[in-house]
């Protein structure tokens, strides 16, 4: 069995692939992780390439994917997009914002650079969404994370997509919100998870949390570096990492096991 893991990073100890390689192996299947991102392999991770996403579409329409996690790049959708932040030498303006709830896949007006950003946005959205819909045709389990829907009025978030609100009704998903600085995150990070038949998940999540009160840090504006703060919360804790392997460990054990042909 195959389990993506789109968008992971660097390969690091405690990352999601580290847990579930680390489990007691199972005894009637063979449990194949894949960390998907360009850092790992400039090809088969490179996720903006059409013949790699074609790639694992085929295989999951195939049923060789057993499931998927997903936190598609959420610099675009970013809550500190348009806000004042302090430097080193003096106060300047973040990016400022290009998506708004009335413009969800991007405004109408666009710098060039803005333009490209946000059209590999929507890109890696769409393959992280459409991978989505294959786990929920073939029963597969799946994970959709990204920053949980703002309450300021006519902010952007993936979770007012129609789309996604479609992916939401559909039977076997539900809806998650969590605080990754409950898992040891310097700020209190809080995501949205978007859940395909993992009903164990709640409760690992609860197990592996390493405080019960949120930090105090904050992810907005520039470190002593001169680097966005935000840089260093897109790699999950290792605690969140851990709650999240041991949910999908749970629910691909919960899968009966048939023979086929091996993929191509």
């Amino acid at each position: 069995r195959v389990f993506l893991h789109l968008f992971a990073g660097r390969r690091r100890r405690g990352d999601i692939q580290f847990y579930l390689d680390h489990m007691s192996p199972s005894h009637n299947y063979v449990l194949h992780v894949v960390s998907v991102d360009i850092v790992i392999d400039k090809v088969w991770g490179d996720a903006t390439a059409e013949q790699t996403r074609a790639y694992w579409l085929g295989l999951a329409h195939q049923g060789f994917i057993v499931g998927f996690i997903a936190g598609p790049p959420c610099e675009t959708w970013s809550r500190a997009r348009g806000k004042t932040v302090k430097g080193l030498q003096s106060d300047r303006c973040a990016p400022r914002i290009i998506r708004t709830e009335d413009h969800l896949w991007g405004l109408p007006s666009l710098a060039l650079k803005e333009l490209m950003q946000i059209a590999t946005g929507n890109e890696l959205l769409t393959f992280t969404l459409l991978l989505a819909c294959m786990m929920i045709q073939t029963g597969g389990i799946g994970i959709v994370e990204h920053p949980a829907e703002p309450l300021e009025e006519n902010a952007a978030a993936i979770w007012k997509l129609p789309i996604v609100r479609a992916l939401l009704a559909a039977p076997g998903v539900t809806r998650r919100r969590l605080a990754q600085g409950l898992f040891g995150a310097p700020s209190p990070k809080p995501t949205d998870l978007l859940v395909i038949n993992l009903p164990d998940l709640a409760l690992e999540l609860r197990k592996w949390m390493t405080r019960s009160e949120l930090p105090k840090g904050k992810a907005i504006g520039l470190d002593q570096k001169g680097q966005w703060r935000t840089g260093v919360l897109k790699e999950y804790p290792p605690a969140f990492c851990g709650a999240l392997a041991s949910a999908i460990r749970k629910g691909i054990d919960s899968y009966e096991v048939i023979e086929q042909d091996p993929p191509s």
